[in-house]
């Protein structure tokens, strides 16, 4: 079996722990609603425009972290090419 790249796998182990550490932040500012059927969001309807802004740049930097993790699993165990 092919050995992980280590250069990858340490990119790829700081953008998950960076993807967690932004996920918590998000549920701590913007907790779910705990029962969405039964009462209405709070989000965004009480935030202020500051608070939709930074709810929109979190879940962008989210989704674009995810798409780069996607990307380097795929690459972990691909030989590395020489560029001489």
């Amino acid at each position: 079996m092919a050995t992980p790249n280590p250069a990858i796998a340490k990119k790829l182990r700081e953008m998950k722990t960076e993807l967690a550490r932004l996920q918590a932040e998000k549920r701590k500012l913007f907790p779910p609603n705990p029962h969405p059927f039964a009462e209405p969001d709070q989000f965004p309807r009480h935030a202020t425009p500051e608070q939709i802004r930074q709810r929109n740049h979190l879940i962008a930097r989210i989704e674009t972290l995810e798409e780069e993790i996607d990307e380097l699993e795929t690459q972990l165990y691909a030989r590395a090419s020489s560029n001489f």
